[in-house]
């Protein structure tokens, strides 16, 4: 039976995960000293690494000591313990789990080795194994996940019939498939099929758009997303209503700046409301949609500095 071995990626430095958690870098010392609490690899030169599920441990235990919890009571318990004592003792929902993605194909471990930054995102497993070792083992390995990434050299019947059989081995998650060249013919089949396709190495904000669309779509099942529903929001710091009282009482600068966020606003809307006829245009948009929103939230900083008393002049 083919073995597949996967590699977690450590993504964050201690000093990243203590501002993260709240946690005094000292104190995640000795929670991994005395409890095993902690990063799960190390550099070579001995610096801790924590992977995304080391991060969304330390905040659930994190969340549960801030509420009164003892760190030794919670020290060993699992995640869904944890989601569960946090649930009964605060009355706050835990974060949904993030999506479960396999990564494989050597060159896009290494690929994601230099793009790490997509995986924080999803809870990621990579394999450098092959795709032909890879399906060979999926028919055989309890593997769960809930999108599947794959790279290969070509794609061609062959290919995509034990590819489709392993998909359905690992219970239909939604599928990526990046290849050297892809023919018009076969993007026909996999866009019939649903199946994403790209050309390898892909374009960053494609395999962006996939790990959030595509995920999302298969959740929920919907055929189409909100873009509003696929980025982190930045919640508006303005009403409408305080908007309107602010642009009757406030200086010329003051006014201009609620102007810029009113239309901003509005634009954030539009652009939320847009999809894409394909990956090109879907990407384009969530990208158009991230910076609209960034450019709202910082006019409205702006806009606190020039109406709090410090800021007037």
């Amino acid at each position: 039976m083919t073995q597949i071995e996967f590699q977690a990626m450590p993504l964050y430095g201690i000093g990243t995960v203590a501002r993260l958690t709240g946690v005094k870098p000292d104190t995640l010392r000795v929670w991994e000293r005395r409890y095993s609490l902690g990063a799960s690899h190390k550099s070579p030169t001995g610096r801790r690494q924590y992977t995304q599920t080391d991060l969304d441990h330390l905040q659930l235990v994190s969340a549960l000591v801030e509420s009164g919890t003892r760190i030794g009571e919670i020290a060993g318990s699992d995640r869904k313990t944890l989601e569960h004592l946090l649930d009964s003792s605060t009355g706050t929902t835990a974060a949904a789990p993030k999506p479960r993605v396999i990564f494989v194909g050597q060159r896009l471990a290494s690929w994601l080795q230099e793009h790490q930054g997509y995986l924080a995102k999803c809870n990621a497993k990579i394999t450098a194994s092959s795709v032909i070792e890879f399906l060979d083992a999926a028919s055989t390995n309890e593997f769960v996940c809930d999108a599947l990434v794959v790279e290969s050299t070509s794609l061609g019947p062959e290919a995509w019939r034990r590819l489709s059989n392993a998909r359905e081995c690992l219970g239909n998650p939604s599928l990526m498939v990046l290849a050297d060249s892809i023919s018009d013919h076969w993007r026909e089949e996999l866009d019939r099929a649903g199946v994403a396709s790209a050309e390898f190495p892909p374009q960053p904000t494609e395999l962006a758009y996939y790990l959030a669309h595509g995920v999302t779509e298969k959740e929920s099942d919907a055929g189409h997303s909100s873009l509003s529903e696929l980025v982190s929001t930045r919640p508006h710091a303005f009403s409408e209503k305080q908007l309107r009282e602010l642009k009757e009482i406030g200086s010329q600068d003051s006014t201009q700046l609620i102007t810029m966020v009113e239309d901003l606003n509005e634009l954030e809307t539009v652009c939320a409301s847009r999809d894409g006829d394909t990956w090109q245009e879907a990407a384009s948009n969530a990208v158009i949609y991230a910076l609209v929103r960034q450019a709202r939230w910082l006019t409205e900083r702006a806009l606190e500095t020039a109406v709090s008393p410090h800021g007037r002049s």
